[in-house]
């Protein structure tokens, strides 16, 4: 108990030459130096008895423990071997296991690549909170490891972890890069050989590749035994494969690509291109001419190709507008003919036409689309 300073004596002795209104803060500052004296209830609490309260019979509430007590579930997660830059996400919880509810100051990962979401709710005595990463994978080499960590709000800011591992798997890679077959007559050879190099965890098996590629007469089989050597966790396989396109009959130009569907691997495919044609081909199908201004002219040559000698023979060259003209030029080496489409600008807008080429050893004629931009002129 604080024990009350002996008052201090105030006195106020009347004077013409003292105002009243002096005396009256002489009085209030008085009672100030009593009240700052500590007379009455001590400032201090005093510590509290075994049953909750003080020893002033006053209950004492806690508003957070003093250390939280609560755990990952799991405490890790390994991924294994997964794709570069594959969007992953992993899912876990952390398990209140102590008695009285926490919430959590802060829950986030070592890196910059992992977000995390959850619910900022307080947590009850045994309950559970479900978390939800979102792991952004970097291309890299060797194994990964990730820590998630969530500080409590208790007295002592407890901290616990959790980690994620995952090992990244070497891209898939080709030699020759890209397969490009050119352009092929009827009938010639059209067989390619690529080597497929790739890696699998140790342990794994090996299993055939499957490809795919969407409406081309193309096949893929592999030649011979894979080859494997080790390579550090990994192992490296290397497999032969033949890349062939059915020439039997008239194929488009393509320029596309082969998938090969692996389950570990990402960008596995191999770029190919090529045309068959039946002895005649125009080398460009498509053609824009750019800006074109009114009463002006702007021109663009193709080459008809082909591998028939003298006996092939352009006999008409029709146009789908007045104003999109074509004419053969005289043949630039063998079996090579120049030809020069024209536009004259007439209507402003966007135009589109058509050029057709027929010749003598076909009934249905070659097509070359035009494009241009027709403008007045400033």
């Amino acid at each position: 108990m604080t024990v009350c300073p002996t008052p201090i004596a105030c006195t106020w002795v009347k004077s013409s030459s003292f105002p009243t209104e002096r005396a009256g803060v002489l009085i209030a500052a008085c009672w100030a130096i009593l009240l700052l004296g500590g007379c009455g209830k001590s400032n201090e609490t005093a510590a509290p008895t075994a049953g909750g309260a003080n020893q002033n019979g006053e209950s004492r509430v806690s508003s957070r423990p003093e250390q939280a007590s609560f755990e990952f579930r799991p405490a890790n997660v390994d991924l294994g071997l997964v794709p570069p830059e594959q969007p992953t996400s992993v899912e876990f919880e952390i398990v209140n296991t102590g008695a009285e509810p926490l919430r959590f100051v802060e829950v986030k990962g070592s890196c910059g690549c992992l977000g995390i979401a959850y619910d900022h709710r307080e947590l009850e005595a045994g309950g559970s909170l479900k978390l939800s990463t979102s792991l952004r994978l970097v291309e890299a080499k060797g194994a990964k490891l990730m820590t998630v960590w969530a500080i409590a709000n208790d007295t002592r800011h407890t901290r616990k972890e959790m980690t994620i591992e995952y090992r990244i798997a070497p891209r898939m890679s080709f030699n020759p890069p890209k397969i490009a077959f050119g352009r092929r007559s009827l009938g010639q050879s059209t067989l390619k050989e690529v080597k497929v190099v790739y890696y699998l965890p140790s342990g794994e098996e090996l299993k055939p590749i499957t490809t795919s590629v969407e409406n081309l007469p193309i096949t893929v089989e592999e030649v011979g035994e894979p080859a494997t050597s080790p390579f550090g966790e990994y192992r490296k396989v290397s497999r032969t494969m033949i890349v062939h396109l059915d020439a039997s009959k008239e194929v488009a130009s393509f320029n596309t690509q082969i998938r090969f569907e692996t389950s570990l691997r990402t960008d596995s495919t191999l770029p190919i291109s090529g045309e068959v044609h039946p002895g005649w081909y125009l080398d460009q199908r498509k053609i824009y001419l750019g800006d074109v201004f009114v009463g002006e002219k702007r021109s663009r040559k193709i080459s008809f190709c082909h591998t028939l000698g003298d006996d092939l023979k352009i006999e008409e060259l029709g146009s789908s507008a007045p104003e999109l003209s074509a004419r053969a030029l005289d043949k630039v080496g063998v079996g090579t003919i120049p030809i020069e489409i024209t536009l004259e600008g007439r209507t402003v807008g966007t135009f589109t036409g058509t050029i057709e080429i027929r010749i003598n050893r076909s009934t249905e004629p070659l097509c070359v689309e035009v494009f241009s931009e027709v403008k007045e002129k400033k």
